[in-house]
């Protein structure tokens, strides 16, 4: 996986070999990002709903609502943590026949409240290993 700026310079750089996970930062990143809390915050945003509810601890509920587009947060405590919106990308530029039903190619805006980081993830191009 490789995480792009907005104009297309390289952000990170994330390898798993089926044994182990290599991060490689850029230069261009301001703050250290942790690659184990990136991979969470995947989980968090395209595993399944219900399948993501059964490991949440005690106090933790994750809400999903599909109208008018999906949207999903994470409460912990009553409290809001996470925010996820998705929807269709603004820019379509890799495949005219993109599958949009499918949460993999959707744009999501993804915010961290308790932490305050924000991503926004637009998939450009996915290969099935």
């Amino acid at each position: 996986m490789v995480g792009l700026t907005e104009f297309g310079g390289t952000l990170f750089t994330l390898k798993y070999d089926n044994h182990q996970i290599t991060f490689e930062p850029s230069p261009l990143l301001n703050q250290p990002i942790h690659p184990e809390f990136l991979l969470s915050d995947l989980q968090l945003i395209y595993w399944p709903s219900n399948k993501i509810q059964e490991k949440l601890p005690s106090g933790t509920t994750l809400v999903q609502n599909e109208s008018p587009v999906l949207h999903r947060f994470l409460i912990v405590n009553n409290e809001k943590i996470i925010n996820f919106e998705y929807d269709k990308p603004q820019i379509i530029t890799r495949k005219k026949n993109m599958d949009f039903s499918n949460i993999w190619y959707q744009q999501v805006s993804f915010t961290h409240l308790k932490y305050h980081y924000a991503l926004i993830i637009e998939t450009l191009e996915m290969n099935m290993l």
